[in-house]
């Protein structure tokens, strides 16, 4: 088993990259708030969070730190020189341990940011915001992963992959569950007005900001503010190469409030099958924040 992570490392390490400030609870064990970026938990007192110096590269996103109990060597289970040792392993934890490793990221094609949950995953909410959790086990550990959705910023989720070994196996879940519930983000999510009006000027606002941008007043002439479709030509797609001649098409947008607590405003082109050519569409979506801030963009559909 691993030397245990002294304090002195704890406080240097938080210093580095994570806050925790004491609180306690009357009931049950001892608890201390911890902050990493704009999420927040509680965890428990005698639970190690050791911060990386510095963020590590690791699969889809960026290793953060790790949590851990008495008896696990925080320190030694991430560098950036070895980035593929991140990931949690059996060799990682002793007998009666908990390891938590914190990973962030951000894209769209996360899959905490589809519409829809994975079929290997539980949908879910932490800290009023959409989640997917994960359980799995590996020969006596249990092995649980939340996928968390961040505040503010589209396509942003936070990851919490943990690693859980007996004895004491269900107190340790148990404690490891509280922590989860008791996520929560600053600012906290609120809901965006999603009545007619405010939908319609979110997308009128929308509009008019990515005409504003290089190019735009072409790309995006064919669109109203208002609802419906309306008819127009473009001679280029967002995100694609000139066409070969101009293409008549079919523009509509609307706006919509998504249950990440930000607005979706979708841009749609479309065109009939005409002689050697076949009908299609082309989906422009346009992430905005509840202040009216552009977020990213996503665009695919059919080459005409």
């Amino acid at each position: 088993m691993r030397a245990v992570a002294t304090m002195g490392l704890l406080l240097a390490l938080a210093a580095c990259g994570g806050a925790a400030s004491s609180s306690s609870q009357s009931n049950g064990p001892a608890t201390v708030a911890q902050d990493v970026g704009d999420m927040a938990f509680e965890r428990p007192s005698t639970w190690q969070w050791s911060a990386l110096a510095a963020p590590v590269e690791a699969g889809d996103g960026e290793v953060l730190g790790y949590l851990v109990t008495p008896g696990v060597d925080a320190a030694s289970l991430c560098t950036p020189d070895d980035a593929d040792a991140c990931a949690l392993t059996a060799d990682d934890i002793g007998a009666g341990s908990v390891a938590v490793e914190l990973t962030s990221g951000s894209s769209l094609t996360a899959d905490v940011w589809q519409d829809e949950a994975p079929a290997d995953a539980e949908a879910t909410t932490a800290g009023g915001m959409p989640a997917l959790y994960r359980e799995s086990t590996e020969g006596e550990d249990q092995v649980l992963s939340w996928t968390v959705a961040r505040t503010e910023t589209a396509g942003g989720w936070y990851r919490l992959d943990a690693r859980l070994r007996g004895p004491g196996q269900e107190a340790l879940r148990s404690q490891l569950d509280s922590m989860v519930e008791s996520i929560s983000f600053e600012p906290a999510p609120v809901a965006p007005a999603d009545d007619r009006v405010t939908l319609m000027q979110v997308a009128a606002n929308a509009l008019e900001s990515l005409r504003e941008e290089p190019g735009g007043g072409r790309l995006y002439e064919c669109f109203n503010e208002q609802t419906g479709t309306r008819p127009g030509v473009v001679e280029k797609l967002p995100g694609q190469k000139p066409l070969r001649q101009p293409l008549a098409v079919a523009c509509s947008l609307r706006a919509e409030v998504t249950r990440w607590n930000q607005y979706r405003v979708r841009l749609r082109y479309a065109w009939p099958s005409l002689a050697g050519r076949s009908a299609g569409e082309y989906l422009v979506t346009q992430w905005v924040a509840p202040d009216g801030t552009l977020g990213p963009m996503h665009a695919e559909g059919d080459k005409p």
